[in-house]
């Protein structure tokens, strides 16, 4: 059994809530010696941690800060991305003289306070959040009185320091990219309705592109859109075929193998640009040309942030602040999967 509520803590040992409540923080408790070591040997169990002890660690200065990446991302620190951002945070603290101690913590479980066991066991000064990070997870974690940045969601921005990738920025730039090298029908696939939102503000500004928005609910089904998107190429008429697609660096490669199975050449008929300039878009044949963030640079500028904060040389609103001047931090890689097409 995972982590559980003081609820659930309570019901396993047989006592009620607020019994479960005092013995968890070191209170006397109307229970006989036997429940209270129950109630004890369930904590330590599950490793249920009370508000109180919690907020206890922001009294402490440990020259440790938690990466906290939330526990429903797809491969977690297997990620490319998150491998990457946790990189660059750990070179941040390394060159500070700070541990960075590295964890999953399921941020949609917020009925009560409970930190993974490495972090809690170690104690920490401050948190860099990632994954799926939202405005109910960051309440919670407010409570915990300790510094925190997030790299994550546009949305949360001038509420906390965070840095993230600037999906209007990026997506107007794939339009000025699409449109540079004359190609009219675009396909263009994003998962975050942000980004979609961003998307259609932008195209308000590009009335000569024929832009269709492919969502992807599931990000672990790149594969399965590309056989559909293939499908549904090969029925167009070619006069309506799009001859430019924007999308995941997975999603493209995956994409480029079904269409040259159905005998369609990359860039020769269609031209394919991912998202993540990672290792597969890197040794791709022909290789993927991409727009990606800079995520070592986000894990850099999130750590040095939050060091900042805990040295005394950034307040909240500073540190905000100064997380808004970095909103552009990705890049181009040009390669041969893209070409321009004539008019």
């Amino acid at each position: 059994m995972g982590r559980i509520t003081l609820k659930e803590l309570a019901a396993l040992a047989g006592v009620d809530k607020s019994v479960a409540s005092k013995v968890a923080n070191g209170l006397s408790a109307p229970a006989s010696a036997e429940k209270i070591s129950r109630v004890q040997a369930l904590m330590h169990e599950h490793g249920y941690v009370p508000l109180s002890a919690a907020r206890s660690l922001a009294r402490r200065r440990n020259q440790r800060i938690g990466f906290l990446l939330s526990a429903n991302t797809s491969l977690g620190f297997a990620n490319e991305v998150y491998a990457r951002m946790l990189c660059g945070s750990l070179a941040v603290c390394q060159a500070q003289g700070y541990q960075c101690l590295a964890d999953s913590w399921d941020f949609l479980r917020l009925t009560d306070l409970q930190l993974p066991e490495n972090i809690l066991g170690r104690s920490v000064d401050g948190f860099i959040l990632t994954g799926g990070v939202s405005d109910a997870m960051l309440d919670a974690i407010r409570s915990f009185a300790l510094p925190f940045v997030a790299i994550s969601g546009e949305r949360l921005r001038g509420s906390v320091p965070v840095f993230s990738w600037d999906t209007a920025v990026i997506s107007r730039e794939v339009l000025e990219y699409c449109r540079s090298l004359n190609h009219r029908r675009i396909w263009y696939c994003t998962t975050q309705r942000l980004g979609r939102e961003n998307l259609e503000r932008q195209l308000a500004s590009f009335p000569d592109l024929r832009v269709e928005i492919l969502s992807r609910t599931d990000p672990t089904s790149a594969e399965a859109l590309a056989k559909t998107c293939t499908r549904r190429y090969c029925q167009l008429p070619p006069a309506e075929r799009p001859t430019f697609v924007f999308g995941a660096s997975v999603f493209c490669c995956a994409l480029a193998n079904e269409l040259s199975a159905q005998g369609y050449r990359c860039p020769q008929d269609i031209s394919l640009l991912g998202s993540h300039d990672n290792t597969l878009a890197q040794y791709y044949h022909p290789g993927l040309t991409t727009i990606s963030e800079n995520y070592s640079r986000l894990g850099q500028l999130a750590a040095e942030t939050l060091l900042a904060m805990l040295s005394g040389k950034l307040n909240h609103s500073q540190a905000i602040q100064q997380s808004q001047s970095h909103t552009n931090t990705h890049y181009w890689s040009f390669r041969a999967s893209t070409r321009a097409i004539d008019v």
